[in-house]
């Protein structure tokens, strides 16, 4: 089974590719990170992030997604960046359900 990882940010989104075979470790497939300024329009890096993500998903064909959850406390948890990230991880995923 292939799997997309993404570990969203709106400046700074991760991927990354593993392939498992039960009862063998994973092997990684490819990693990487999709930057968008932050000075842009949300828009316009929302739309560059589905991109990115949709570049993805053509090259490798992962057979599923796992997205990683946000938690309050986290690095990333201020009330300033939470919004953002919700929206990453609904682009994320929108991109992925709508194939």
């Amino acid at each position: 089974m292939r799997v997309l990882g993404v570990d969203p940010g709106l400046t700074r989104c991760g991927l990354g590719v593993i392939d498992g075979v039960p009862g063998r470790a994973p092997t990684l497939v490819a990693a990487d990170v999709l930057r968008t300024p932050a000075g842009d329009d949300i828009a316009a890096r929302l739309l560059a992030l589905e991109a990115g993500i949709e570049e993805w998903l053509t090259a490798h064909q992962p057979d599923a997604m796992a997205v990683s959850r946000w938690r309050p406390g986290s690095r990333s948890g201020s009330p300033r960046t939470s919004p953002t990230r919700w929206r990453s991880s609904g682009c994320s995923a929108s991109t992925t359900c709508g194939r």
